[in-house]
């Protein structure tokens, strides 16, 4: 596939967009976008991936349930066992990645070993 998804990922972030021409390419296979970016910083990045010692899991998150726009910061419309708006929980739940904590500790790539 050869979609290119810069102009989704703009509208998104607005902004604070990344300029596409500042990115540092990656080719890839069976995605929905065959060349993603990387911030200009990250070359070692760019390389490990380049080198098959690197993989990027996208669509990562800790909800239990899909979420709408008009649900946004009410957690008891969520049924949220964690704080979905608070940057610090939720760097503690992806760290495990384990909402329902059935394997407390191991975390998600600890799962997949």
């Amino acid at each position: 596939n050869s979609k290119d998804m810069y102009n989704e990922y703009k509208n998104v972030r607005g902004d604070i967009a990344l300029i596409k021409s500042t990115l540092r390419t990656i080719q890839a296979t069976d995605q929905v976008c065959s060349t993603f970016g990387v911030h200009r910083d990250l070359s070692t990045v760019q390389q490990l991936y380049k080198d098959g010692d690197l993989a990027f899991f996208a669509n990562l998150g800790v909800l239990q349930q899909p979420v709408s726009t008009s649900q946004k910061g009410s957690y008891r419309k969520l049924n949220s066992k964690t704080a979905l708006f608070a940057h610090n929980t939720q760097q503690e739940e992806i760290n495990s990645v384990d909402i329902y904590d059935d394997t407390a500790g191991r975390g998600i790539l600890g799962r997949m070993a």
